[in-house]
């Protein structure tokens, strides 16, 4: 469905609503002409007001648990919906590329794809500064389910201060539709998890540095969560760096 047509039919239910009888009239006249002409049904202009933001993820099939748990995160701050999704093709010159679709009514999605830009940004800075003070004399592997371990612990603490935002009834049924009919094969719903493997003691100072880091964050979720983008991606960026 091309967007130029839905937003013709869009502005002619809008004229519509208007309080002129005749300019009611025509605008009505005319959505329904252009609906019959093109395909276009009641559910198709309704869904068209759900929109999406895409941002990269992480260069694998099976995104690691705190990734994921920071697109959830992000996802209930903001109040939106995600897809997460790994492809592989000419388009990625070849290379596993994970992204996640944020989706939601409004501003929301480009709101929260920023923060999530954002916040990814400054996780994974902090989460290689930790690595790279770890003894070098450590496995590989202990130094990944470290690191791991750290970003989990400092997602938890940015959580600690976020309250899930409720979606209007009316918008999650409009979101619900949206992804029935663009859900896709190479959809990812469940992370690797590869940093709760042969625990021991010593770990637990990795997420209480993670914790310290991640509660260092702050995150403003704006008006509602309906605050536009520009003010609250501003804002996460200043307070984020």
């Amino acid at each position: 469905m091309e967007q130029r047509i839905l937003d013709k039919v869009k502005k002619c239910l809008r004229l519509a609503q208007s309080d002129n009888p005749n300019e009611a009239a025509a605008g009505l006249r005319q959505a329904q002409k252009l609906m019959a002409k093109h395909g276009v049904s009641e559910a198709d202009v309704a869904l068209s007001e759900v929109k999406t933001a895409r941002a990269k993820g992480a260069s694998a099939f099976d995104p690691p648990n705190w990734l994921w748990a920071l697109v959830h995160l992000v996802s209930a701050a903001f109040g939106v919906e995600h897809l997460y999704v790994a492809r592989r093709g000419p388009e990625t010159r070849w290379k596993t590329q994970g992204s996640v679709d944020f989706i939601g009514v409004g501003d929301a999605p480009e709101v929260a794809q920023y923060a999530f830009t954002i916040l990814q940004r400054q996780l994974k800075r902090d989460r290689s500064q930790y690595l790279s003070e770890m003894d070098p004399r450590l496995k590989r592997s202990i130094k990944t389910r470290r690191a791991d371990l750290f970003a989990e612990a400092w997602v938890a603490a940015v959580k600690e201060k976020v309250q899930a935002l409720v979606i209007p009834d009316a918008e999650q049924a409009l979101v619900a539709q949206w992804m029935d009919r663009h859900r896709e094969e190479t959809e990812i719903t469940e992370a690797k998890d590869r940093s709760h493997k042969d625990l021991n003691r010593e770990d637990a100072g990795a997420v209480l540095s993670g914790l310290e880091a991640g509660r260092k964050v702050q995150l403003h979720q704006g008006v509602a969560g309906r605050a536009p983008a520009a003010s609250i991606a501003h804002s996460a960026e200043r307070e984020v760096s």
